[in-house]
């Protein structure tokens, strides 16, 4: 399951196999039962190349969050078995 939700903005959006969820509180916003029987790929295809770049940004965040709490150059933190959640 995929959920992102940008706070300032209001929005979320939520993918949970097939289906999507974008909307906000305020809102209705839409949701897709399965992204598949789109007439238009297009969406499918979005959604997936997001999920990826996601996946890569937060593996790299976690590892130099990582390495900075090793080296205590200044993050307060505690390292969580970053392996396992990566």
């Amino acid at each position: 399951m995929l959920s992102v939700e940008l706070e300032s903005l209001g929005l979320m959006l939520s993918v949970n196999g097939n289906s999507l969820y974008i909307g906000n509180e305020k809102d209705e916003g839409i949701y897709v039962d399965d992204l598949t029987s789109l007439k238009s790929d297009e969406a499918y295809k979005r959604v997936i190349e997001l999920e990826k770049e996601l996946r890569g940004v937060i593996t790299e965040l976690k590892e130099l969050c990582s390495n900075e709490l090793r080296n205590n150059n200044g993050i307060n933190g505690v390292i969580d078995e970053v392996k396992e959640v990566a």
